[in-house]
């Protein structure tokens, strides 16, 4: 017996196609993150969250160039977007749950991100706060 196959037109994108989308996809997050939520107040904040230059992510803004995969995913796992939002253009960027979990837990994250970042400044001889703005967090 037979079976008819099904294509999901989404999985036939051209990778330039998927490019753009997760691309639009990653930028809406980052705006969301920036301007929507308490702990995080600049781009650069969110770029260096995410392991990703900040000149890089003005770089993508700009549309210069496309965001990387990891930094996609990276998106996903510290700020909480959805993957099916990120990759296949799905759903909410945030589900209820998703959006009260990640508010509650996102000072959090970023007070550690800061004590890795601080730590990173201080092995290599950087002084700490001098190229970033003070959080106000301890």
């Amino acid at each position: 017996m037979l079976t008819e196959l099904r294509l999901d037109t989404k999985a036939l994108r051209s990778k330039e196609q998927l490019n753009e989308e997760v691309t639009r996809n990653f930028l809406l997050a980052i705006e969301f993150v920036v301007k929507k939520t308490g702990p995080i107040k600049t781009y650069g904040q969110a770029a260096k969250l995410i392991a990703l230059e900040p000149g890089n992510l003005t770089k993508i803004q700009q549309g210069y160039r496309s965001v990387p995969f990891e930094a996609a995913v990276r998106a996903c796992d510290v700020f909480g977007c959805s993957y099916n939002f990120m990759f296949r253009n799905e759903g909410e960027m945030f589900g209820k749950d998703d959006v009260m979990r990640y508010v509650l837990n996102m000072e959090e994250r970023l007070n550690k991100a800061e004590q890795r970042i601080s730590a990173v400044e201080n092995k290599v001889g950087i002084k700490s706060g001098t190229d970033r703005p003070k959080s106000g967090r301890k």
